[in-house]
């Protein structure tokens, strides 16, 4: 134990050492959209149609930063060291599935020395709240969660085509193709739920809000959202199987991360009672973010239609640090005539920490209930109850 001890304290601390002296500096949050596009971020906030050929220009050797309702069509970087890659480079995949009071999430993530994958369900009706993480630590890039194309597996996956899947002691698999993502997950989960599920969210014709966020001028995170995506499947809890059918939501981001990140983020999904109208958000503060602290993945879908949310987001938690308290998220964007406000109740969570050192993180992944109201020009679309999920995660990586 003590020499197991001692090589992940030396593999920790010469990954932390070496972090600060690679190439392609970062910049604070905001700076880096102010030294692409000065001091005006409109230039760079303006949603353009896409979708990108590439995020990286390689004749002109720099990133096509901006915002995009299609996701691109080649999510690569630019050539990086195995260094970068094992330390620098991260990418994840979730996504969720809100039917009824039911909510199925998966996620897979690959941070080079780490790799994890997540499977959780969630029924706000019956109370039924489990979850399972898996992980590879040290090697995550050689045996845990791989990102590949669907034709070409040399070639790394974008948000719409390819797979982000794990097979170590459980499955989970994203895989999207022609508009489609479908979602598969088979584990045990630690309560001793058996828990399968497929389902398959039906993206063609829907708006994402994609985009190549300047970190540093060679430091991208690439990032694509979708919500309130029509989603259909299965869902097997102990060897009882039913059909569903709901909303989905997906969050998928490849980047060269800042060596500290902190962020709250939240999302939502669910079907408005009085119009039928598919609703999806994604809201965050403390990451992605302009000069002026208005994030830029802050956004709304109404039928598949995106709704950007220009504005700083106020996460208040009703007591900090408390176990299980509420949180509060409140949001407006007058020009745009979208604004948010609700509070999320949290009923189970996944915790992540790890303290290695200069290595240092804890991500606290919670899903619950979700009660407030969004308002989209004018219209307000209520929410009670609804499933949802809230995110407190800090990490020096």
């Amino acid at each position: 134990m003590k020499m197991a001890g001692a090589a992940i304290c030396g593999v920790a601390c010469l990954l932390a050492a070496t972090h600060d002296f690679l190439p392609d500096d970062e910049m604070p949050f905001g700076n880096g959209i102010r030294g692409v596009f000065g001091d005006d971020a409109e230039e760079y906030k303006a949603v353009q149609p896409g979708p990108l050929p590439s995020v990286w220009d390689d004749s002109a050797r720099e990133y096509r930063f901006g915002r995009y309702r299609r996701p691109p069509l080649d999510a690569s970087l630019h050539p990086t060291t195995a260094l970068q890659r094992y330390m620098q480079q991260k990418e994840w995949h979730w996504t969720a599935v809100a039917a009824g009071p039911l909510l199925i999430g998966v996620a897979t993530t690959q941070f080079g020395y780490a790799s994890h994958a997540l499977l959780y369900i969630h029924d706000t009706a019956t109370g039924l709240t489990d979850h399972v993480q898996l992980e590879v630590l040290l090697a995550g890039r050689a045996f845990g969660a791989s990102f590949t194309h669907s034709s070409d597996p040399a070639r790394p996956s974008t948000p719409m085509e390819g797979c982000s899947s794990w097979t170590f002691g459980g499955t989970v698999r994203q895989c999207a193709q022609d508009g489609a993502v479908v979602v598969e997950g088979d584990a045990v989960l630690r309560g001793g739920t058996a828990l399968r599920v497929n389902l398959t969210l039906d993206a063609a014709g829907d708006d994402s809000l994609s985009f190549v966020y300047p970190i540093g001028a060679a430091r991208p995170a690439v990032v694509s959202k979708m919500g309130g995506v029509a989603a259909a499947g299965t869902v097997e809890v102990d060897g009882e199987r039913r059909a569903v059918a709901g909303v989905g939501l997906m969050d998928w981001t490849r980047s060269l991360a800042a060596r500290f990140t902190k962020w709250y983020w939240t999302s939502v999904a669910f079907i408005d009672t009085a119009s039928g109208a598919r609703i999806g958000l994604h809201l965050s503060a403390g990451v992605y973010e302009d000069h002026n602290g208005n994030g830029v993945e802050n956004c709304v879908f109404v039928n598949g239609v995106l709704h950007t949310l220009d504005a700083p987001v106020r996460f208040t938690p009703g007591h900090p640090g408390g176990a299980g308290a509420g949180w509060r998220v409140a949001a407006e964007d007058a020009a745009a005539g979208v604004a948010v406000d609700f509070e999320f109740t949290p009923a189970g969570s996944m915790h992540g920490v790890f303290h290695l050192f200069v290595l240092d993180g804890d991500l606290h992944h919670m899903w619950g209930a979700v009660s407030g109201t969004v308002t989209v020009a004018g219209r307000v679309y209520p929410m009670r109850g609804v499933p949802g999920v809230l995110e407190d995660h800090y990490a020096l990586w």
